[in-house]
């Protein structure tokens, strides 16, 4: 889980982020004061803490956290999240194939829209429906600040399954081609079964 901003942070100054800030701001150091620990002894000691991130998965899903309790009630955060196309996690270069948009006030309402990756581009879905597509290398517009999930698959997987993509659709297209020369082949056929035909007839009809 990756905050979208965290309370009391040099960040919270801006109101956009991309995932890679989000992690180097997730990993920092900070200061613990008044550490206590019964089991290391530790009593009013201040101290110093960070979070380790380690990427070696196939694929990674990052949620941001969109709500704050403020009063006793959930405040959504507009912050807007500028998601990377390509990313560094580690040794690990990764791709992005997908987010998750989230309309709505609360956690238990609103709607929910996909943006994925195809063959040819990024297609909307929503509720099963494809409701955009983009041109061939352009990518679909994003809501900045209802994205909820970013999703990245390691850059060989991506290119494996293009490769594969590709490949049917290089097979597909000899197939078809290979379709329309026989169809070709068929006409010329008929053609000169007309032609001779044609001749036969003139011929009969000369003699009488």
């Amino acid at each position: 889980e990756i905050s979208a901003c965290l309370v009391g942070s040099e960040m919270c100054i801006r109101d956009r982020y991309s995932i890679d800030e989000l992690l180097k701001h997730r990993a920092s150091v900070y200061e613990i004061e008044d550490l206590c620990c019964n089991v290391c002894n530790l009593h009013g000691q201040s101290g110093q803490s960070s979070y380790g991130l380690e990427f070696d998965s196939e694929a990674v899903i990052f949620r941001i956290n969109r709500y704050d309790i403020v009063n006793g009630q959930e405040v959504k955060r507009a912050d807007v999240i500028r998601p990377e196309l390509q990313l560094l996690l580690g040794e690990f270069e990764y791709e992005l194939v997908a987010v998750v948009e989230h309309s709505g006030q609360t956690i238990r309402s609103g709607h929910y829209q996909a943006i994925v990756r195809a063959d040819h581009g990024w297609e909307r879905r929503d509720d099963g429906r494809l409701a955009e597509r983009s041109a061939d290398g352009e990518a679909l517009q994003l809501y900045g600040g209802n994205i909820y999930l970013a999703v990245y698959v390691r850059r060989e997987m991506v290119q494996a399954r293009r490769t594969v993509a590709e490949n049917a659709a290089a097979e597909k297209r000899a197939m078809e081609m290979q379709r329309e020369a026989g169809r070709q082949k068929e006409l010329l056929f008929v053609q000169e079964e007309r032609r001779i035909h044609c001749l036969l007839y003139t011929s009969d009809a000369a003699d009488e």
